[in-house]
This record gives C-alpha cells, structure tokens and sequence, in this order.
C-alpha cells in the first residue's frame, strides 16, 4: 500500500474481501466477516462495524465480541458524524478530534487511537453533482431525499502508525460492497423472517389453545437456535431447524383443547405415536417444501423418535434420523420436563430438567447433542417475545384512570427496552394491569407509548423495577 493510492496488491486484496463478502447470507454473518476483511485489508488493530436500525432509527453494534451493545443516533460521536455527513471521519487520536465519544469510538484495546470511521451508504443513492476537492470524496446524496447510511465501518490502529488517504480509498470500496451485500442479506433476512413469523402465527394460535403452552413455539425456536449456533450448523440447516421448531407441532390443530405445552404424551411415556404426531405427519405430508427446507418434513416426522431406536413408531435404525430431528427431541424433551414440573405446581425446575436430559443421553437422546445443550447453556434463553435493548435513558411516566385521565407521574429511568414493553425504576410498586403513559428520550429521538403494568420486581438498590407491556407507540409529536 503506498500513499499515492492502492497498489495491484492492495486492489487484489480487495477483490478477494468482496468475494468473501458476497458470500454471506445472514446479516451477522455479514457483520463478522466486514470486520474481518476491513481489519485484514488495512492492517488494522481493530475494526467494529455498526448498523443503522429502522426501527429505533439509530445505530447499533458492539465493540467486541461478547461485548454490550452500543447504541447511538447519527450526528454522535466521530462513527454518528460520518454517518449524517455522508463522508468518512480520519484522525490521528480519536481522543482529540471534536465529537468524540468513548462508547461509541474506542476500540477495547486503548492503545489504538487512530481512526477512521467510513460510512456504508445506500446503494440508491448516488454521486453529487456538485465538484468536491480531491482529497474529499464526494458526498452521497439520493435524488429528492437526504442521504442515509446503512451503517458505518470504524477502525482504529496505534497512534504512530495513523491511516492514510489510501487506506481510506480501499475502506470507501470494500464499503461500496459491503452496501450493496448488505441490502441483498436483508432482503434474504427479511423472506426468512416472513416465512418464520407466517409458521410462528400459526404456532401461537395452536399455543393460545391452553394456558400452558403459551409461548411454547417460540421457546422451542429459540432452544433451537442456540443449539444449531452450538453445533455448528450451517446457515441452510439452522434456518430448517427454526422452520421445523415452529411447525413441528402442528398437528395439535386437529386436538381438543386442553393445558399442557405438547397438548399430549410425553417426551418418554410411550413407544406408539401419538395423535398429534400423526395429524402432524398427516398435515406436512400435504405441502411442497422448497430444497432448502428439504429436511423440515422428515424432521417433523421423526422427532418423536430416540436414538436408541424407540419412541413414537420408529424403525430401529436410529443412524438414519436427521441430525436436526434429533435436535428436536432435545429440546422438545427438556421443553416437557420443565411442563411437569409446573403442572406439579412448582417453579419450572431447570436443573431437574436438565438432570433427565443427561440421565437419557445415549439411550433417548444423542448424547453429544446433549452435552452441547447442557455446556453452552442453550436452555438459558431470553423468554420475552421481543429481545431487550438494555437502554438507561429517561423516561416520564404518567399514571391513568381507565378513562385515560392522569391521576399522578414521575421522572424516572428506564432499565431496558423492547417493541413490546419497558422496565422502569420506581419508588414504590404499582398494582399490575395499571394504565401508563410514557415519554421516552431515546438518542434518535423521543417517543410515546400508553401502556399496561405486567409485572412488578424489586430493586437492585432501592425501590421496585416494574416492566409494563405496550397496548401503543409511537413517535412524540
């Protein structure tokens, strides 16, 4: 790499970093392997790549991996700058250059300070007209509307060795790749969800049948995707695995109504199938799946089935069960352990559970499969429907009579945050199914939702945490 600008070498480089790129299906897949291929390609010490999120319209990311997630709106800190300015931010020390902001430009290694932060645009958009100097690239700019990045690239070497005009050239075009890779993942990202959430109504609908089963579909999907991330599965086959978690029981819909998450037998009770696992085969039978959900159907058929040959009709020929059947009957095993431990009007024993999966493995249950569940924890999943956004920022809470009128408030802050509700600090506790009003200043700007008090918790210090679920949000006029 020379100073006049990207050697063969360097534009070689590249081109092989876009390839790899280009190959990404997932959007966290894309991330991981951006970063990579940036830190590669300049040398970096490290690089950290934020995404803009249209829901929240801010900027998300992590430093690190395993590290808490940043958020920031765009105008903050030296990545914020690049990304409203359309143009890249390159300093010497970070540390000195206005606008800096610790959470959001500091790599975890402290010694490196030099950076430069490019922003991802949209692939819509297109050169400004307008000249610029050379040694500025030019502004993106879409036609009829003001520029928006898609994210933005920040890397960071040691002081003494700073980037330098060519680094800054080939970050411009691996970013140039990494957008038009980025829309096409999202759009990949974007059909799977749909097909998920089309299944998971449909599982939500056979769930709300018994009290019971409520969100069983969606534990059993994430139970399953922590052990194909466990496992090491390819995208393909995680993606079936999550199909067949939602579906897999979707013969309940030709049941009666009654508690209990499965509807019927238990994981071990009986060596005959029973009749949701026929309607369920029954009903799988009538649909075209696509090569890529090839192995949802057998799966669905079989996850009744134990390694050692047994279970619901199985033939005793356990080598030919497909790997994410198997993935199934553990997690759909551990899922029924820890209903019969409710029914016994308990707390849901997690450790008793985990205790008979370990007690079946290599005799029900495919032992390494097991030990994978088990070791990486992929029982201790996040219950909630919508995931948490651990923000602290403040919040204004109204609290309303059943006519909508105030009766009292206070400012608080919240503990975290979802689409589909808020945890707060308050001094006292509240009575559940209270009526509140909120205003929440978020980094990219305020909110208001109305909603209902779903649970009430002490405190870490003082005081209560009370989490209230949204009946409506929207932006702040």
């Amino acid at each position: 790499m020379t100073n006049d600008g990207p050697s063969v070498a360097d534009l070689q480089a590249l081109s092989a970093s876009a390839a790899r790129i280009g190959e990404c299906r997932r959007v966290d897949a894309l991330v991981n392997t951006l970063a990579t291929e940036a830190r590669a390609l300049l040398a970096a010490g490290h690089v950290q790549v934020y995404l803009h999120d249209p829901k929240w319209r801010d900027f998300h990311g992590r430093r690190g991996p395993g590290g808490a997630e940043v958020r920031f709106a765009a105008g903050q800190g030296l990545a914020g700058r690049a990304a409203a300015q359309g143009r890249p931010v390159r300093a010497g020390s970070a540390p000195d250059e206005p606008g800096y902001d610790a959470d959001i430009d500091s790599a975890p290694d402290a010694s490196l300070t030099a950076v430069l932060a490019y922003p991802i645009g949209d692939p819509k958009d297109r050169l400004s007209a307008a000249p610029t100097p050379p040694e500025q690239p030019p502004r993106l700019r879409r036609p009829g509307a003001q520029a928006g990045a898609l994210g933005v690239i920040e890397a960071f070497s040691p002081s003494l060795r700073p980037f330098t005009g060519t680094h800054e050239k080939l970050l411009g075009m691996l970013a140039e790749h990494a957008s038009v890779a980025l829309v096409r993942v999202r759009e990949l990202d974007s059909e799977r969800e749909f097909l998920l959430e089309l299944t998971d109504a449909l599982a939500q609908a056979l769930d709300s049948r018994g009290l019971a089963a409520f969100d069983h579909a969606q534990r059993m999907r994430a139970y399953c995707r922590r052990l194909a991330e466990a496992a090491g599965l390819d995208e393909a086959a995680r993606y079936a695995l999550e199909v067949a978690a939602v579906l897999y029981d979707v013969g309940r819909i030709e049941m009666r109504p009654r508690g209990g998450a499965g509807g019927g037998d238990g994981a071990e009770a009986s060596g005959a199938a029973g009749p949701q696992v026929l309607f369920a085969r029954a009903l799988v039978e009538r649909v075209s799946f696509p090569d890529s959900l090839a192995q949802v159907p057998e799966a669905i058929r079989r996850h009744h089935e134990f390694v050692d040959g047994l279970g619901s009709g199985a033939v005793p020929r356990p080598e030919d069960m497909p790997r994410i059947a198997r993935m199934l009957v553990v997690a759909d095993s551990f899922e029924r352990y820890l209903d019969a431990s409710r029914e016994a009007g308990g707390p849901p024993d997690v450790r008793g559970s985990l205790a008979r999966l370990e007690e079946g493995a290599g005799k029900l249950f495919d032992d390494e499969l097991v030990k994978l569940f088990v070791d990486r924890r992929c029982y201790d999943i996040e219950h909630r429907r919508y995931p948490r956004i651990e923000y602290e920022i403040p919040v204004e809470v109204q609290v309303l009579d059943e006519d909508g009128a105030a009766t009292g408030g206070f400012a608080t802050l919240a503990v975290d945050l979802s689409e589909g509700g808020i945890m707060f600090t308050a001094e006292a506790p509240m009575p559940l199914e209270t009526l509140l009003r909120f205003r929440i200043d978020l980094p990219s700007g305020s909110m208001e939702a109305t909603g209902r008090v779903a649970r009430v918790l002490p405190g870490e210090d003082a005081g209560v945490r009370i989490g209230a679920f949204f009946l409506w949000r929207g932006s702040a006029g």
